[in-house]
């Protein structure tokens, strides 16, 4: 049943939640992410309220209080930047597959993978960073060695040796590729990296054709195509900044006994890949790369049908 809010931090929060989950209204017992919520959302939640609100929470703040009435007294308690680690399955022993930027959104998957060893989702404080970036079109200050070394710190105190097996999701999957070449350079093994429709920054460029085809229905529709236009916009500008920003210090050479796995989203017809199966991972890794192809459209992969299919195939690398 719904609780109204009873001061004005609570009211400001729940004004917060409502535009995120796009539901109203939201009471204070109301659970985040059983009302819609996911690990961008939380992100956002965790910006939104120390903008506007000069709240200061970590994602695992709200990972482990989801209602207003429980986070309200344990923010600002001067332990903001934690990092969220859940497991997502049972299992305690085997070689744990760790998701890296994201937790929610790999529910699903793990959950269809039906794996006997462990299945852990992290995310670190700064990934709000990236965030942050993207708001800003990427001109923030972002460092993605310095992502992977705070990943690495949170992974390692849950498997202090090798062998790794990481996987991450779009950008994500640059991020373990990070975290495997620095795993490496220290010594460690690394046995598997997998990347989920990862797509290198200079491996793609928008084709309008395509888009407009795909959009050709709503075009009778000008307040809808007027959105749709801003955002794709917006969208191809942040990918040259992020090209301009990291595509030259992405170097690696990984040894041969390493499997890297890049699995390509058969459904993103607007991004053409410049006819590179690979979108250029086994040149900028100096390693061949297995390539697979699932239905889905990017991070839809993730998701109900197409991830069923996603876990049958990547479930024999496991």
């Amino acid at each position: 049943s719904y609780v109204a809010p009873r001061d004005s931090i609570e009211r400001g929060m729940s004004v917060i939640w409502e535009r995120i989950l796009k539901i109203s209204p939201i009471g204070i017992t109301d659970h985040f992410f059983e009302f819609g919520g996911d690990s961008l959302g939380a992100i956002e939640a965790v910006l939104d309220m120390e903008k506007s609100l000069g709240i200061r929470a970590s994602l695992a703040d709200l990972y482990e209080n989801p209602t207003i009435e429980a986070l309200v007294p344990v923010v600002g308690d001067g332990d903001s930047l934690r990092p969220i680690v859940i497991p997502l399955n049972d299992k305690q022993t085997g070689t744990p597959l760790f998701f890296v930027c994201g937790v929610s959104i790999f529910r699903t998957l793990a959950s269809e993978l039906k794996l006997d060893q462990p299945i852990i989702a992290i995310d670190v404080p700064d990934d709000i960073a990236l965030i942050g970036a993207r708001r800003d079109n990427f001109t923030s200050l972002f460092d993605v060695p310095k992502l992977a070394k705070a990943y690495i710190d949170t992974i390692e105190q849950h498997q202090p040796g090798g062998p790794y097996r990481l996987a991450g999701l779009s950008f994500g999957g640059t991020v373990a590729i990070e975290i495997a070449s620095q795993l490496l350079s220290a010594g460690k093994s690394v046995e598997l990296v997998l990347l989920l429709d990862a797509l290198l920054p200079n491996s793609h460029q928008f084709s309008a054709t395509s888009w407009l085809r795909a959009n050709y229905k709503n075009m009778i529709n000008p307040k809808f195509m007027t959105q749709k236009v801003y955002r794709k916009t917006k969208q191809v500008v942040q990918r040259n900044i992020y090209k301009d920003k990291f595509s030259e210090s992405m170097a690696y050479a990984f040894p041969e006994d390493l499997k890297v796995v890049l699995v390509k989203a058969d459904g993103w017809a607007e991004w053409r890949t410049a006819n590179v199966p690979d979108y250029g991972w086994s040149a900028r890794l100096q390693h061949e790369v297995d390539v697979i192809e699932v239905p889905g459209k990017h991070a839809d992969i993730v998701q109900y049908p197409n991830v069923s299919e996603l876990a049958d195939k990547i479930r024999i690398y496991l």
